[in-house]
């Protein structure tokens, strides 16, 4: 018998962490950590930041749940 090999990743539903930063020792934790992060250019205008918000604001909206339908029956 073959059994699949189920994936699942715990994602935080809550706001983004929203940052400019440039060296890989601040962007390292942000990066791996079990919060969202959106990086944005810095110095960027207004008009970029509301647009980068709506956009991840779609990409998020949907979130997958992995679930073993096998035990899930029992």
């Amino acid at each position: 018998y073959l059994h699949p090999h189920l994936l699942a990743q715990h994602v935080v539903l809550d706001l983004p962490i929203w940052g400019s930063q440039t060296t890989a020792e601040e962007l390292h934790p942000l990066i791996k950590g079990e919060r969202r992060f959106e990086h944005l250019i810095s110095g960027a205008s207004p008009d970029y930041r509301a647009k980068r918000e709506a956009i991840a604001g779609r990409a998020y909206v949907n979130m997958l749940k992995v679930i073993n339908t096998k035990k899930e029956r029992l």
